[in-house]
């Protein structure tokens, strides 16, 4: 450890492998903390960058300095290696920018992964142009102070989340997420399984609604967007939906069924069993007596009642 302008630095930790952090670039940020208990992660920070094809992923390389103060971060920078994540606690403050336009470029040209600020930044129009990934707190205009004093590769807490030196830091849209690196393995390969089942679905499955979920969900989404992983676990999230809808929904007969049966059952000389009458009586209502048969063509309504005895005395 070594002071300098009254600045605490200590040497960065080892870098976690390449092939491990390859493989974390490939899950999406909430796939990884589904398999931590849903309860890591940093809150009130979000992403300024221009959305990339992978996630961001590198070792931590940590920084604390007093809000609006940015001499410890451009310290920080002396110590970061191809493929680090500078995280920057800056206590949240928002009134001062620590990093802006300048600072971000020059972190991205020398092999940064990508920044992590608990604090404000400014140039953000610049900033959104680019895929370097750059989270903050908000955004100002003011500029910052350089007069210092901080701390470099201390533990450090980012929206409520603790980060300490050496830690894997893993970042998408959706949000920051740190991996101690001797868990890193274990929350990979259980991330990666349950990808796994959730894209091998059998196509057959979902009822009646599986093969329409298939080819509009599953085949639209490949064509669109062919090779994308999550569009397969989409359609597999999809098909496991319909499944479940048809086992809650009644299996009622078609109309066409039902007309195929009555037509059958009549062609046959019986008539449906739901029609125990012929056809020429309805059956009774309750509360009300049962339909006249029809009667003989001749008749008319003046052979009964009053009519009745005019035309008996007619014959």
């Amino acid at each position: 450890m070594s002071t300098y302008k009254a600045l605490r630095k200590n040497p960065s930790a080892p870098q976690v492998s390449e092939v491990l952090i390859a493989a974390l670039r490939e899950i999406p940020v909430a796939a990884l903390s589904d398999n931590m208990h849903r309860n890591i992660g940093t809150v009130g920070l979000r992403p300024y960058h221009r959305p990339g094809k992978h996630t961001m992923a590198g070792t931590a390389v940590t920084a604390r300095s007093r809000g609006g103060d940015n001499l410890t971060y451009l310290r920080a920078l002396e110590f970061c290696r191809p493929g680090d994540v500078l995280v920057i606690d800056a206590g949240g403050h928002i009134d001062n920018a620590v990093v802006g336009g300048i600072l971000s470029f020059y972190a991205a040209s020398i092999g940064v992964a990508g920044l992590v600020i608990d604090g404000a930044i400014r140039d953000v129009a610049e900033i959104r142009e680019r895929e370097f990934p750059v989270y903050a707190r908000g955004v100002t205009h003011r500029g910052p102070y350089k007069d210092g004093p901080g701390e470099i590769n201390v533990p450090v807490s980012v929206g409520g989340m603790v980060i300490n030196p050496g830690d894997i830091v893993v970042g998408d849209q959706d949000g920051l997420l740190a991996i101690p690196p001797g868990e890193a393995e274990v929350v990979l390969r259980r991330a990666h399984d349950a990808r796994e089942r959730s894209q091998h679905h059998p196509r057959d499955e979902g009822g009646p609604l599986g093969p329409l979920v298939h080819r509009r969900a599953g085949s639209a989404l490949q064509q669109l967007m062919p090779g994308v992983g999550w569009a397969r676990s989409l359609r597999g999230r999809l098909l496991a939906l319909a499944h479940a809808l048809n086992a809650l929904l009644p299996r009622a007969p078609s109309r066409r069924g039902l007309q195929h049966e009555r037509q059958a059952g009549l062609s046959a000389g019986e008539y449906p069993a739901e029609r125990k009458v012929p056809p020429s009586v309805s059956p009774a209502r309750p509360g009300r007596p049962a339909e006249r048969p029809a009667r003989d063509a001749r008749w008319s309504p003046l052979s009964e009642g009053a009519g009745g005895a005019v035309g008996s005395a007619a014959g």
